[in-house]
């Protein structure tokens, strides 16, 4: 785990391996830096879309790198009513083999609704993520 330039800690880059026989979550290498954070796999919902990366160079290539703000709600509110929210990490998903790409409005604020990872039956490809609301689908 590193800190990122706002003090926040930001885990090491998650990369998805090739191997169908995992659940979607534990696809991710380093996927327990996230439930010590959080105390479980976060849901990824209101979390921010900060920055995409594409590289078409290495031995994984085409890679894509997706720097996300996710945080915690709490139960609290503050004095104005609005929920208390902590441990703010900046978490860095890296996916590779990328065979299929789809960005849509792509903005100046991109607030999930949801991450969702999903096993597929391709061999070449095990995994389909959509980063819901940013309407954005990545196979890799």
């Amino acid at each position: 785990m590193t800190k990122d330039r706002s003090g926040g800690r930001r885990p090491r880059a998650a990369q998805a391996p090739i191997s169908p026989s995992l659940h979607a979550v534990e696809a991710f290498q380093n996927s327990e830096a996230l439930p010590r954070v959080f105390g479980s796999w976060p849901s990824f919902h209101d979390s921010e879309v900060i920055a995409i990366r594409l590289r078409r160079e290495g031995q994984d290539a085409p890679l894509l790198e997706a720097d996300i703000h996710v945080f915690e709600v709490t139960n609290e509110t503050d004095e104005r009513g609005y929920s208390i929210c902590t441990n703010h990490t900046l978490v860095t998903l890296l996916f590779s083999y990328i065979e299929e790409l789809e960005v849509e409005e792509f903005n100046k604020q991109n607030v999930l609704f949801d991450l969702c990872v999903e096993r597929t039956a391709v061999p070449h490809a095990p995994l389909l993520v959509e980063f819901e609301a940013l309407t954005a689908s990545v196979s890799a």
